[in-house]
């Protein structure tokens, strides 16, 4: 899973970052939804990271977040098939599991990854009633690709996938996850999941 984990790292830096920079295309609804949550991001960590531990911090982090990740269709598209496979109760930890694992491991660094980043917004592509909101992050001299796969639900823009420099997270944790499946099943996905969580409670 060493690969989901460096994706992931890309992925903080994308998304704690407030847009100091302007984009030339007009504001679209779902854009705008990646904006907002994320300047909550910036001004939660601002305003809490000298006075919570950061435990405490990535749980207000996670509650700004959750509205905006869709974290049970990202677990449904992350199984692929096997979704269909996994019982109910399965089903349930798995995307508990899934969604505490995801948001752990980019909330740690947005308390260090947030101050000196700006991000542009591009033209977003738009394909039946779904939108690739996309951005440019730059920090230090580098720039990094980061998109936001979008879709409506329950009448919110909510994200389903996010594409670091053309790499879908939800893709790669697919291909990391068929391989244990096909080895160990659903019973042994489960279980690595488990100890990568208690392993991460204790960092």
């Amino acid at each position: 899973m060493k690969n989901i984990f460096l994706a992931l790292s890309s992925l903080a830096l994308s998304l704690v970052i407030f847009p100091l920079t302007s984009s030339a295309a007009p504001t679209t609804e779902a854009e705008q939804v990646i904006r907002d949550a994320f300047s909550k991001v910036q001004q939660t960590v601002v305003e809490s990271k000298d006075t919570l531990s950061p435990e405490a911090l990535d749980d207000k982090l996670r509650d700004v977040i959750s509205p905006v990740f869709d974290f049970e269709e990202m677990s449904r598209g992350s199984l692929g098939s096997n979704w269909k496979s996994a019982t109910e109760p399965q089903r349930k930890e798995f995307v508990e599991l899934f969604q505490g694992l995801l948001a752990r491991t980019y909330l740690q660094r947005i308390r260090t990854k947030i101050d000196g980043s700006t991000v542009e917004y591009l033209q977003p592509m738009t394909t039946n009633n779904r939108v690739m909101v996309r951005s440019k992050v730059s920090k230090d001299g580098e720039t990094l690709g980061a998109d936001y796969r979008m879709y409506q639900k329950d009448g919110r823009w909510r994200v389903y996938d996010v594409v670091i420099e053309n790499v879908g997270l939800v893709t790669n944790y697919r291909n990391e996850f068929s391989v244990i499946l096909k080895d160990s099943g659903f019973d042994g996905l489960l279980k690595k999941l488990r100890e990568k969580t208690a392993a991460g409670s204790k960092s």
